[in-house]
Order: structure tokens, then C-alpha cells, then sequence
């Protein structure tokens, strides 16, 4: 079976996440390749 990754967008006027699941029951964790640029 294929692996099936969902990424999710968290954003507002001033900062973003991303969030990533990697499969059921993996939950949600910040991905750390991207930073908002904000946060620098």
C-alpha cells in the first residue's frame, strides 16, 4: 500500500504552520522543513 501523507496549512494575517500527518493514528506534527517567514 502506497503511503499517504497529509500536510496541513495553518495561517493568519501574520504567521503559518505546517502541520503533517504520515498515516492513522500518527497524529500531527510540526513540519520543519518551512519556517513562516515571521518567525525568523
Amino acid at each position: 500500500m502506497k503511503k499517504t501523507v497529509t500536510w496541513i496549512l495553518i495561517a493568519d494575517g501574520t504567521q503559518a504552520r505546517v502541520l503533517e500527518n504520515t498515516g492513522p493514528g500518527k497524529g500531527l506534527r510540526q513540519w520543519r522543513g518551512w519556517i513562516s517567514p515571521s518567525t525568523r
